[in-house]
């Protein structure tokens, strides 16, 4: 496209906002609150679903929830005998026990969770140390406590004699960062080698990730995560456990769960809250698409008799079609700006302020390719109407 064509398609614009400013300004309008809607939901769509799984461990499905309890039979008018849950097996899986499976290659890793207790932080040598509660995670091996490089981060603490502490804990504890000294219990204070998890909407309970050889040896729980190896079997799993169950009482069960069973109904809330948002965002669009699919039309009708005359002396339907293109191309880039403009005010002066994590670079960068597929799909339907029709038909109306 030469530069002669670009000084008449802009001329054109000029002409055309001089004889309706009003109905292109509504149009500009539309399409902007269309750009800020669209960043707006598929960012906080975004965030809330990573918000959401961010929470949850890892590598789900590797992941194994086992609990061990005693069970007895109960019977009464003729029904059979049905197994009941009466009280958990004491110390069923010990950590030693667990620690000899992962040397062996059985287990990736294991933790137990330990909820609601003290710890003393000091974040200098000079000042007071203060309590700060939270949920104790013991853990041995690889484990993924948190989506991304979690494993890497919980396994150089343990290499570093030190560690680790998720983002809530640190915000807790008065900014805590690595370096920083915690004292699990009277006598033994260890450095905080890493922060895990999400910064920002992240996970908001503090805990605190302990390697089990930084604690005192001996101990276990009836119930216990553990991370397999790949293609490990819920059904191996529990004749991985049951012997061991049941070497510490004979009427022990076990029950094992998986990591997608058992957060399921937190991913079916991500995902539904991230569909609504979205949903929500597009509606907004498509409203704002079919209003500037009207003004465009009239626009287009306005602008028959110039068009004519480009086809009558020799235009292109391609050409023709770049003059109606370029036209809402100028209107959709200039809402884009104007709608990105929108969208920082609001995060500047409001969503901020609250902590709400609603902009992201991938729901800016979905709003734009949206709208340009909108103005698209627009553009080619305004150039088939247009193109349809035969040059001298077009002039003949055009100059009535």
């Amino acid at each position: 496209m030469n530069s002669g064509i670009m000084q008449d398609i802009l001329a054109g614009f000029r002409g055309q906002l001089q004889r309706n400013f009003w109905g292109i300004l509504l149009l500009w309008f539309g399409l902007t609150i269309a750009a800020a809607a669209l960043s707006l939901g598929l960012g906080m769509a975004q965030s809330t679903y990573g918000g959401i799984i961010g929470r949850l461990p890892g590598d789900l499905d590797r992941l194994y929830y086992i609990k061990a309890a005693e069970a007895s039979g109960v019977s009464g008018s003729g029904a059979p005998s049905a197994p009941i849950q009466r009280r958990g097996v004491g110390n069923a899986f010990t950590s030693a026990a667990l620690s000899r499976m992962v040397g062996e290659g059985e287990l990736e890793g294991f933790f137990f969770a330990v909820p609601g207790r003290p710890f003393l932080v000091k974040t200098d040598a000079g000042s007071e140390p203060r309590e700060v509660m939270a949920e104790l995670i013991l853990y041995d091996g690889y484990v993924h406590l948190y989506p991304g490089n979690t494993a890497e981060a919980l396994a150089r603490a343990g290499a570093e004699g030190g560690i680790a502490v998720n983002w809530a804990f640190s915000d807790l504890g008065g900014g805590l960062r690595t370096g920083d000294v915690l004292e699990l219990y009277p006598g033994r204070a260890l450095p905080i080698a890493a922060l895990v998890g999400r910064k920002a909407g992240g996970d908001p309970r503090p805990r605190v990730f302990v390697p089990l050889q930084a604690f005192p040896a001996g101990g276990g729980s009836p119930e216990v995560a553990v991370y397999t190896p790949h293609g490990t079997s819920s059904d191996e799993v529990l004749a991985m456990f049951l012997p061991i169950a049941r070497g510490v009482s004979a009427d022990a069960v076990v029950q094992v769960v998986s990591g997608p069973e058992r957060y399921a109904s937190s991913i079916r809330e991500a995902r539904t809250v991230s569909v609504v948002m979205s949903g929500i965002a597009a509606l907004i669009a498509v409203v704002a698409y079919v209003n500037a699919g009207s003004f465009a039309s009239l626009w287009v009708r306005e602008r028959t008799r110039g068009l004519a005359l480009r086809r009558a002396v020799g235009a292109t339907p391609r050409l023709t079609a770049a003059y109606v293109m370029s036209d809402l191309v100028i209107i959709t880039v200039v809402s884009l700006v104007a709608g990105y403009a929108l969208v920082w005010v609001v995060w500047r002066f409001w969503l901020s302020a609250h902590r709400v994590a609603a902009v992201t670079w991938a729901g800016l960068a979905g709003a734009c390719l949206i709208m340009m597929a909108g103005t698209a799909v627009l553009g080619t339907s305004l150039c088939r109407s247009v193109n349809r029709h035969e040059p001298g038909i077009l002039l003949r109306g055009a100059m009535r």
